[in-house]
């Protein structure tokens, strides 16, 4: 049975999100400090460190974005853009993001609720950090369907690991 919280769907062995209204979210608004910039969302972060490795003057810029899609924009259009090189990086570069966003306790409790949960990303567009299936289509239900690596659930499952051990120690 399914069950919609934070917009987004759990079953007892998943959980699947996509709208900016979903926590784990990279277009999800909420302020933390990432490298010295004011950030409201995780998108900012992962375009800020894109920008760092191939054009760091526009940092300044994906910092004062109003908006993630704007951000997102600004990170398209870096210059000196490899993506050999950034695709060996991306991922935890996202990771290193999220463990700051996930360090707010009512972020970081929604994520360790998910307990052992498969976390994933249901953009019916991203291939790379979602599955390209939408959320609320219930093809998401069965890991043949999926066409895309699920890059961003697998960053938020390895940041909810970090934050479980921390627990213990």
């Amino acid at each position: 049975m399914d069950n919609i919280t934070h917009d987004m769907r759990y079953t007892e062995t998943h959980v699947y999100f996509f709208t900016d209204d979903a926590p784990f979210s990279n277009f999800y608004k909420t302020a933390f400090t990432y490298k010295g910039y004011d950030l409201s969302f995780s998108e900012q972060g992962l375009m800020i460190e894109k920008a760092l490795l191939f054009e760091p003057s526009k940092a300044d810029d994906i910092a004062q974005a109003t908006h993630p899609y704007q951000a997102k924009q600004l990170g398209r259009f870096i210059q000196n853009y490899d993506d050999k090189k950034w695709g060996a990086v991306r991922y935890g570069k996202m990771v290193d993001v999220l463990k700051v966003k996930f360090a707010e306790p009512r972020l970081k409790e929604i994520l360790l609720e998910t307990g052992n949960r498969l976390i994933v990303e249901g953009s019916p567009y991203d291939r790379i950090w979602g599955v390209k299936i939408d959320w609320q289509d219930d093809r998401i239900l069965d890991e043949a369907n999926w066409k895309g690596q699920n890059l961003l659930g697998k960053a938020l499952m390895e940041v909810r690991e970090y934050y479980k051990n921390k627990q213990t120690t």
